[in-house]
């Protein structure tokens, strides 16, 4: 990989003989990216706006110094600092083959698509660059011309998808199901055209030599600069796909964006799971091998029909509420899990000895053999008590679930798998790391001690553009009528805003009761969330003159919107986890058995980032303005509110109605 062109060189040495440039040239002895990022740099004439940044050089130089020690940095970079380019450069001049992984699809595409060509372009660097999805995202032409010879869909308009897709995958490049596929995020289709790591047939299947996975798998191996996402990571760091573990040693930079997910999505990569969907799927994997190549072998066909209808009856037993329980001391109360348990294990240990004289006859058998091993120990091993530093959990959905096992602490398996990969530089960044003014808890979590740590404060001027207002007169959340009495406060603030709000609150319950109390009270438009695609809305909400978006988690952060679209943004209450989630629960009890306290190491830190995530939604230019309001008399009543307020940008502060009457009078 190789370093700035020659062109580019040339044009440096001219800058060192002019004056102007002295202090700048100064500099880029010290550091490349600081000169790039200068506004004599390169960006200074190819990008639109651009304008030189303190906080960008200085998350640069300590990027590009942490790749030559081949260390460990964490940066929190406030919003505006333009983190993007601050990574993108020092890695990029760097020689070395890097990986960028990121928080979400999206984010993916615009690193690929935009920032990264940008940045390539305008440093003219002769560089190969892949993306990389998890293979949920890429069509599967076995799977496809499967589901086609079926012909066994729900309804017409699915017909007439899948023949779409059809015609699609003939002149599709790269297979990625997200452009232009025809297909929604939450298309029931998905699941028939894709491959997971259990039905994937590898080598033996027959379309492998045109497989879109494998080619961008291999894609990724011979690429100098690889974009992935943190799932993708973890499967890849935890070789839970059997050979897919062998990305990561040829990585000599290690970059990753919106940092602040990664230990819950450790969490889960590091623990295991069990699903009524793969019981599903095999049998009707079964029912196909049986359709088309072991017709000789009905009972294959008798069993599988078995196995989907005890999948059904096991949902069933959970009751017909979805969510999240602590599944051990459930079970003690339902012994018909034990039995139901007990029975698919049999069941499938039965199918296996009947698929077992079929072996060889053809590779989908074969995967169908091997999936039923896999599945026979899973649910064995869940048959038993979990390890105190585990818990055992079910989640259960519209018509399906899942049983998982998760551990409570991560940090002695991170720091084993980041020992492996001792000679890479790790670099994780994102605009909510701190607490305080420590990044002690993200650094612990991630078994990442003797990182070295950065926090850069915002460019933008928030005492100015901005105020966080905390209206007086508050019901406690735990009171009744709490979110009905503290929504009423809001309608005189969404005349002042004239609409442009975000509302985000904590539980689908307070969502219906907002939406309800402003659908009867105000005119503006009411956009609220789960009515249609969240890519959908979010652009409806751009579209539509003062509209009024409620929403819950997903849009705390990841969302965009600037400039006057967007002046209000309403929280509902601080932004503590559920008491009732069971790896919550478990956590804390964990945590008192060892005499610490679950409420100051985790529930505390984890409630503060949330909120910084759902206030970043307000301020994304320095141009934008706007109020920030949270509902929560705790935020000034208790102590540890002062430690949400320190560890917020330094918004203006009024609990007046009147302050914020005259700063949206003012923005007219």
């Amino acid at each position: 990989m190789p370093h700035l062109n020659h062109q580019t060189q040339t044009d440096l040495s001219q800058k060192e003989h002019s004056h102007d440039a002295l202090s700048k040239c100064e500099l880029s002895k010290e550091s490349e990216s600081i000169w790039i990022l200068s506004e004599n740099g390169p960006f200074s004439q190819s990008l639109p706006g651009f304008t030189p940044r303190k906080v960008q050089q200085q998350m640069a130089q300590a990027i590009e110094q942490c790749i030559k020690d081949k260390g460990q940095l964490a940066v929190e970079a406030g919003t505006g600092t333009g983190k993007t380019l601050a990574y993108l450069i020092p890695a990029l001049v760097s020689q070395k083959k890097v990986i960028i992984s990121t928080g979400t699809k999206n984010l993916q595409d615009q690193l690929f698509h935009r920032d990264l060509p940008l940045v390539v372009k305008t440093l003219d660097l002769p560089l190969d660059i892949a993306l990389l999805k998890g293979r949920v995202n890429y069509l599967c032409l076995h799977r496809l011309d499967q589901t086609l010879a079926q012909g066994m869909l729900e309804s017409r308009y699915q017909a007439s998808q899948i023949q779409r897709l059809k015609q699609w995958s003939n002149t599709t490049l790269t297979g990625d199901l997200a452009q232009s596929s025809g297909l929604a995020e939450d298309s029931p289709l998905i699941s028939l055209v894709t491959s997971t790591a259990d039905n994937c047939l590898g080598n033996a299947c027959p379309d492998y030599d045109d497989c879109f996975l494998m080619k961008a798998r291999k894609k990724a191996l011979d690429a100098d600069v690889l974009v992935v996402n943190h799932y993708l990571f973890y499967a890849d760091l935890s070789l839970k796909e059997e050979g897919f573990g062998n990305l990561l040693p040829e990585a000599d930079v290690l970059i990753f964006d919106e940092s602040h997910q990664l230990p819950d999505i450790a969490r889960s990569f590091l623990g295991e799971r069990f699903s009524s969907h793969q019981l599903k799927s095999l049998s009707q994997d079964i029912k196909v091998e049986y359709l088309t190549n072991v017709t000789d072998c009905k009972s294959l066909d008798d069993l599988a029909s078995q196995l989907e209808k005890q999948s059904a009856d096991w949902r069933l037993i959970f009751g017909v509420e979805s969510g999240k329980r602590e599944n051990w001391r459930f079970w003690q109360q339902k012994a018909e899990i034990i039995e139901m348990m007990t029975s698919v294990t049999e069941l499938l240990e039965e199918l296996r000895l009947t698929i077992e004289p079929q072996l060889g006859r053809s590779p989908g058998l074969d995967s169908c053999y091997t999936r039923s091993q896999v599945l026979f120990n899973l649910l064995t091993k869940l048959m038993n008590k979990p390890a105190m530093d585990q818990v055992q959990w079910i989640e259960t959905f519209g018509k399906s679930f899942a049983i998982s096992r998760t551990p409570l602490e991560i940090r002695k398996e991170l720091s084993e798998l980041m020992l492996r990969h001792q000679g890479s530089a790790w670099v994780f960044t994102s605009a909510t790391l701190s607490v305080g003014d420590s990044l002690d808890y993200f650094l612990k979590e991630l078994s990442l001690e003797a990182a070295k740590s950065l926090i850069l404060e915002s460019p933008f001027d928030y005492p100015n553009q901005s105020l966080l207002y905390m209206p007086r007169g508050l019901p406690e959340p735990n009171q009744p009528f709490a979110t009905q009495q503290a929504m009423e406060q809001i309608l005189p603030l969404l005349e002042m805003s004239r609409g442009r709000a975000f509302i985000l609150v904590t539980s689908y319950r307070a969502l219906e009761i907002t939406r309800d109390l402003l659908q009867e009270q105000i005119c503006h438009p009411i956009l609220v969330q789960g009515e249609i695609p969240k890519t959908e809305l979010l652009q409806t909400f751009r579209d539509t003159e003062h509209a009024v978006l409620i929403a819950t988690s997903s849009f705390w952060e990841g969302i965009d919107v600037a400039g006057e679209d967007l002046s209000l943004v309403i929280i509902d209450r601080l932004p503590f986890s559920s008491l009732s989630d069971p790896v919550l629960q478990a956590r804390g009890d964990y945590l008192r058995s060892k005499g610490r306290d679950p409420f100051k190491e985790f529930q505390l830190t984890d409630a503060i980032i949330s909120l910084k995530q759902g206030a970043g939604r307000l301020i994304r230019t320095e141009t934008d303005q706007g109020v920030l309001v949270v509902l929560d008399p705790r935020l000034v009543s208790r102590r540890y509110g002062e430690d949400f307020i320190s560890s917020l940008p330094p918004f203006a502060r009024t609990r007046d109605l009147e302050r914020v009457e005259n700063f949206f009078k003012a923005l007219i």
